[in-house]
């Protein structure tokens, strides 16, 4: 049932026309305020073989269970969830803060949704058009506004090249001061969509912003950070950065909040057919092939399938099958190590002959050892008629 739970997340992002996880860039050096800083990501992920392994999870979907307040405080800072979009269906948490001392990394849970150095929590929209029609940035707690940025073009920063973003790597930005030394920061946001000056007080929920894709970055999504005294502090645990993951948390989230924060530790967020091979900037632009499917006379035939939170040992299996129900395509992969995100391929190329016209099916699934018993952690579909 849990696996099944995981599926049904996965293919209704599909559904949406979720564009894959890209690279997990960081935000690079920003003199906007020294509150803020993210240092750049790598991909793909590193190995984990000098951490500990992290146990296994009690559920493939799950929350956060709050482990109470900080003593002293009778009415403590409580962060509401900064995005308006239902987490698991129309935008997903692609990364945590790096919870690992080191050159490694583990999200608070000691999984791989992270990258080294990685200094928030980010909120990743299924695509471009969900970014175009408008998702909510609003404020995770009450305070005032400090800093803003605003007038950053919505832009993949490989178009343009580092260089011309790396100093202003959070692009569009919002900052807000709190309570008790806490400072949140709303970064990425889009072009023209910040409603907030500095000096406003603001009130929980009140919409600052949209979520855009200015700065360094690869896809539209929310950067939430928060810091105390200028030390970054991961909402999920309420510790600093690098202190560890694994237990004694005590989030900062509100109750109503952790309610809504799924921790998805695998996810398909985008699947689909294409006769060439694509890069994920390809995937990321919808250049998989849609309702007007392919040719006959389509050389290859290359199932793509966009993944974060891999495992080493995961087996990756693709199956296409033709319109008679017969396989055309059985393949398989070993996941040689941890990888935050990957995009995986497989299918016929340089094929002759025409394809016989009809409806083919792809069917990925990825098998994970759970106590030396073989599970399907993930199960994903996708279809394409060739005329």
């Amino acid at each position: 049932m849990k696996a099944l739970i995981l599926s049904i997340a996965m293919v209704v992002l599909g559904a949406l026309g979720a564009g894959g996880y890209l690279l997990w860039v960081g935000d690079g050096p920003d003199p906007l305020t020294a509150l803020v800083v993210d240092a750049p990501g790598t991909d793909p992920a590193p190995s984990m073989s000098s951490q500990t392994a992290p146990p296994a999870p009690t559920a493939e979907t799950d929350r956060v269970a709050s482990s109470g307040t900080p003593a002293g405080d009778p009415n403590p800072l409580r962060f509401g969830v900064p995005i308006d979009c239902t987490i698991g269906r129309d935008c997903v948490i692609q990364n945590f803060v790096d919870m690992a001392p080191g050159a490694d990394y583990r999200d608070y849970r000691c999984g791989p949704l992270s990258y080294d150095a990685h200094t928030g929590t980010d909120f990743r929209l299924p695509s471009h058009r969900e970014m175009e029609a408008g998702v909510d940035v609003v404020a995770a707690a009450g305070g005032t506004v400090t800093r803003i940025r605003e007038g950053m073009p919505d832009v993949n920063f490989r178009l343009v090249g580092r260089e011309a973003v790396t100093d202003q790597g959070l692009g569009n930005v919002v900052l807000i001061e709190h309570k008790d030394g806490f400072v949140s920061a709303y970064a990425h946001l889009k072009r023209g969509s910040i409603t907030v000056q500095p000096g406003d007080t603001v009130a929980p929920g009140q919409v600052l912003g949209q979520v855009g894709l200015s700065g360094l970055t690869e896809f539209p999504h929310l950067h939430f950070e928060v810091r105390r005294n200028n030390q970054v502090i991961d909402p999920f645990t309420g510790r600093p950065a690098d202190s560890g993951c694994g237990p004694a948390q005590t989030p900062l989230w509100s109750a109503a909040a952790l309610e809504r924060l799924l921790y998805i530790p695998t996810l398909v967020v985008r699947i689909g057919f294409a006769d060439r091979t694509l890069n994920r900037a390809a995937v990321e632009y919808g250049l998989l092939v849609g309702d007007a499917g392919l040719s006959s006379r389509a050389e290859n035939l290359l199932m793509h399938v966009y993944l974060s939170g891999l495992r080493a040992g995961d087996i990756a299996r693709f199956r296409i099958l033709g319109p008679d129900g017969v396989a055309v395509l059985n393949s398989e992969r070993v996941i040689d190590r941890d990888a935050a995100v990957q995009l995986l391929r497989a299918g016929a190329m340089r094929r002759a002959q025409p394809w016989p016209p009809g409806l083919y099916k792809g069917i990925f699934t990825l098998q994970r050892d759970r106590a030396g018993v073989s599970v399907e952690a993930v199960r994903a579909e996708a279809e394409v008629a060739i005329r």
